[in-house]
């Protein structure tokens, strides 16, 4: 079967468009992961715990969950989190320790060490997460990254 120009790019960019879809859904794992044999099952909770114990006394302990990089850190004597994701188009982001700061490559956005903004086109700071204590863990819902800003800290 011939394609024109016109049918080819319709159909070129409807995969496309099918593959981010997919990507922002979660699927392409097992579409991308080459044969189609037996899988482990995903995992659904959208809960990050990290035991107390792995946050230093001094720096950073990143964990990376669901695709979703979140930064723990003492400070004042709690568990902070921040979520790693640029808050100008959620890129991600990356500490620079020389610097003391986050760097985001996607738009040259600047963070300082408390995630507010230092430079480049961020106009919110980085998004801290709540965190709760349960049983020697620091929990975590990474889906908070998404949810929308209460007005106040917009």
């Amino acid at each position: 079967m011939q394609l024109d120009r016109r049918q080819w790019f319709r159909r070129t960019l409807t995969a496309a468009g099918a593959l981010v879809g997919a990507r922002v859904m979660g699927v392409t794992a097992p579409l991308l992961s080459g044969c189609g044999g037996a899988s482990e099952p995903a995992e659904t909770s959208p809960v990050l715990r990290v035991p107390v114990d792995a946050v230093p006394a001094s720096g950073r302990h990143e964990v990376l969950h669901k695709g979703v990089a979140v930064e723990f850190r003492r400070e004042g004597g709690e568990i902070v989190a921040l979520s790693m994701m640029c808050s100008h188009q959620m890129c991600r982001i990356e500490w620079k320790p020389d610097d003391e700061r986050y760097f985001c490559p996607c738009h040259d956005g600047v963070f300082a060490a408390d995630g507010s903004v230092v430079y480049g086109p961020p106009k919110r700071p980085l998004r801290r997460l709540t965190v709760t204590i349960e049983r020697g863990e620091a929990v975590v819902d990474v889906h908070e990254i998404y949810r929308p800003l209460p007005r106040e800290a917009r």
